[in-house]
């Protein structure tokens, strides 16, 4: 996961931009869910309003460089990946279902009692059904398989918040790499090779280093079962984990290069694709991050190397 950041009014600009009436439908279509005080389809005119946010998808996969806004994956292009993306609201819009079912609190045996577990709501988050600052663009399996409805906070829950400045209080474990209204990933996310981590301490940061594990166990960045205890056939989202080894090994074959090559030109030119590896534009960015600065710094080389090493035999293993 990496942070796309960009303003309120960037985003505006950009909606208005790709279509100048929607601000003006979706405040309409608000004025109904507090009127009814749930989200619901169809305004008080009778005209279908489920949707809506479709209209303005194009805005959040060009802000978020066609990628998925939560495991990084790169889907197609606006001009013919709208099948692919899923607008995702961030807070459900017509129902809260309870995350930590048995199966999910198995998966912390050392979770803080001082940290709340949220449990469900027949009710959403309506009043930002129709917020843009509530949208980004996911795929189907973020989205719809592992985001579904479910939201857990640390704190009480903003139900009726008439935006998403209003719920912060609610304290998110599920973080939100878009816009302005949530801190960079990065600072919460690293990765140790192809493996997610916390970057904060759970003693020095509790929340914060728990926002980290939440998120990477809801999409399942790492494998959906630890090594060696899932069941038969099951692989978990290894295109995830294939996609960061393949991410590593072109990254470290470059930094390597640049050491070593004799060929100024050839240096230069694997100094451009580390540049590219690295941008928030490709694929597992953060994870080539992660890589980078232990590449960079002469106490953590061995590590890299290691990890190198490592996605070489995972790809191998793998048949590539």
């Amino acid at each position: 996961m990496t942070s796309y950041p960009f303003t309120h009014a960037e985003m505006l600009d950009g909606i208005r931009a790709l279509d100048a009436a929607w601000l003006g439908k979706a405040a309409d279509a608000t004025a109904g869910c507090v009127a009814a005080g749930h989200y619901v389809k169809v305004n008080a005119a009778g005209k279908e309003i489920d949707g809506l946010w479709g209209d303005i998808k194009e805005v959040f996969i060009k802000r978020q460089h066609s990628k998925c806004c939560y495991c990084e994956r790169l889907l197609e292009s606006p001009a013919f990946g709208k099948i692919e993306h899923d607008v995702e609201h961030y807070r459900p819009k017509s129902r809260v279902k309870n995350w930590f079912t048995a199966e999910v609190k198995s998966d912390f045996p050392d979770w803080p009692a001082a940290l709340r577990q949220s449990g469900a709501s027949a009710k959403g988050y309506h009043r930002l059904a129709f917020d843009p600052r509530n949208y980004a663009t996911s795929c189907k399996t973020c989205n719809s398989t592992l985001k579904s409805d479910y939201f857990p906070v640390a704190g009480t829950p903003k139900l009726t918040a008439a935006s998403p400045a209003g719920a912060r209080s609610e304290k998110p474990y599920v973080i939100f790499p878009v816009g302005d209204g949530d801190e960079r990933a990065e600072s919460l996310i690293q990765f140790d090779g192809i493996l997610a981590q916390p970057v904060q301490d759970a003693a020095a940061d509790p929340f914060r280093h728990w926002r980290a594990r939440v998120t990477i166990r809801f999409f399942r960045l790492n494998r959906a079962a630890p090594e060696g205890t899932a069941a038969p056939g099951e692989e978990g989202r290894e295109n995830l984990y294939r996609g960061r080894a393949e991410a590593i090994r072109a990254l470290a074959d470059c930094l390597d290069a640049i050491e070593t090559s004799s060929n100024a030109a050839a240096r230069e030119t694997r100094k451009a694709t580390v540049k590219r590896l690295t941008a928030v534009k490709s694929p597992h960015a953060n994870c080539c991050n992660s890589f980078l600065r232990l590449w960079a710094a002469p106490a953590t080389r061995a590590a890299a190397i290691q990890h190198w090493m490592a996605a070489e035999t995972y790809l191998q293993s793998e048949g590539g």
